[in-house]
């Protein structure tokens, strides 16, 4: 019995589709997910059983989309690979208010370095796990990057999840 953090009381769990914004992104909706709700306080909570392998996927998808990078993903980028603001504004040669301009939105990178940003996480991972976007064409994905490109929700399906669960 899962119990509410809010209240205490018991709380039922449904499958459904939930929008998980504790990724620090607004447009990532995991399909299927067993979500409990409170029915005394209205308190949702999701089940995440691999969250390290769910936060995998978003990035493969934020780093594969042909629009621009925005900022909660460059910020979500960094802090998958674990580095401060600090430490990732010295890597990319710029000054930390640069970086949380970009991280915040109130300026946008440009394209060489969205394209760097995009570079460096797919290379720090690829050094992790050795096989990280294994089958995917750099040159297909850097040409794909355009500004015109429209925002789009990151729609995990429950086979993913499947996934993570099975290699975990």
């Amino acid at each position: 019995m899962i119990k509410c953090p809010m209240c205490g009381h018991k709380m039922k769990g449904t499958k459904k589709d939930y929008h998980y914004t504790e990724s620090g992104l607004d447009n990532v909706i995991l399909k299927g997910a067993t979500v409990y709700t409170c029915k005394k306080c209205g308190e949702e909570m999701p089940e995440i059983p691999a969250i390290e392998c769910l936060h995998r996927l978003i990035s493969d998808m934020i780093i594969k989309k042909q629009a621009p990078l925005d900022g909660p993903e460059i910020r979500f980028l960094r802090q998958e690979m674990r580095f401060k603001a600090n430490m990732f504004a010295s890597i990319l040669k710029i000054n930390k208010v640069t970086l949380s301009n970009w991280e915040n939105d109130v300026k946008k990178p440009d394209k060489a370095y969205d394209v760097l940003i995009r570079l460096f996480y797919w290379r720090f991972k690829e050094e992790q796990s050795g096989s990280f976007l294994s089958g995917i064409k750099l040159e297909e994905l850097l040409r794909e990057i355009s500004p015109t490109k429209k925002e789009i929700d990151f729609v995990i399906p429950p086979e993913k999840w499947e996934e993570c669960l099975n290699t975990h």
